[in-house]
């Protein structure tokens, strides 16, 4: 599991000075990172990211309800992230995909699903690219490292 760590560590990026969120108090953490920015343009699209994992947003749709143009989402997430609001949505969906993955006992398909993925290859081959093991894996990892 320490390898899968720092095999993650390697594509997040360490720019954004996260810290993984909480939800309020007495709540389970999301695994959804917390972003530490004060923009109110950024929190209110990451707010709409976060509450629509399973159906994800379009940049247009996003840039909409967030009341931006698309050009000013895709400046601000390269200011702040330093990578497309798409790609960050996508960086969203899997952390908290894998939150879930390592706490249920739901299939990695109706995690994949319930995040936004219609295709379990593609889910899988992202997962393994940003965390350096698949999702069954780590699912298996968890499972053998539990103290029940």
């Amino acid at each position: 599991m320490a390898l899968a760590s720092a095999k993650a560590e390697q594509f997040v990026p360490h720019t954004l000075g996260k810290v993984w969120g909480k939800g309020s108090e007495g709540e389970e953490d999301s695994g959804i990172p917390e972003e530490k920015t004060s923009d109110g343009r950024i929190q209110k699209a990451l707010k709409l990211m976060q509450a629509n994992m399973e159906q994800p947003l379009s940049s247009p749709e996003l840039a909409e309800r967030a009341h931006l143009s698309v050009r000013q989402l895709e400046r601000l997430f390269k200011q702040y992230f330093d990578q497309t609001p798409a790609r960050y949505y996508t960086y969203l969906r899997l952390c908290s995909a894998r939150h879930q993955i390592q706490n249920s006992k739901s299939s990695v398909t109706e995690i994949a699903l319930a995040h936004g993925f219609v295709s379990l290859s593609h889910f899988c081959k992202l997962y393994r690219q940003h965390f350096g093991m698949t999702p069954g894996d780590d699912k298996d990892c968890v499972v053998k490292n539990s103290p029940y």
